[in-house]
Formats: structure tokens, sequence, C-alpha cells
């Protein structure tokens, strides 16, 4: 998700506030807008989003490491 910079601070501020950064995640793509342009940058957000689906969504037996196992 794009979200412009002051707003990505606030939530996070918020997020550290009520004990929940570990749910938030903040990267930032300098010259990447709305969408990735870039392959490394895409490659990379969608890598992160992989790795919080499998901590925090995937029950043990679907992670990735289990999936790799098979």
């Amino acid at each position: 998700m794009n979200v412009p910079f002051l707003e990505s601070v606030w939530l996070i501020d918020e997020a550290l506030k009520k004990h929940k950064g570990n749910l938030v995640s903040f990267m930032m793509y300098p010259g990447e807008f709305h969408y990735f342009s870039r392959e490394h940058a895409l490659g990379d957000a969608w890598h992160r989003v992989e790795e919080f689906f499998d901590t925090y969504l995937r029950t043990p037996a679907t992670t990735s490491a289990a999936r790799k196992a098979h």
C-alpha cells in the first residue's frame, strides 16, 4: 500500500503507542509512487507481504518452510 510519508509516520506512532509495532512494517522505495515500476522494489515488497502472511495469517502447516519441505 502506498501511503503519504507523514501519514505513515502517524500510523507507526499509533501502532507503537498501542504496543502493536510488531504488526507494522515500514519500507520506503525512493522513486516509486502508487505502483512499483522497478523489479527489485516489487520483488522486495511481495517478499515482505508473503513473510507477513506466513508469520501472522497462515496455519503452521502451510508456512513457506513447510511448503519447501514437500
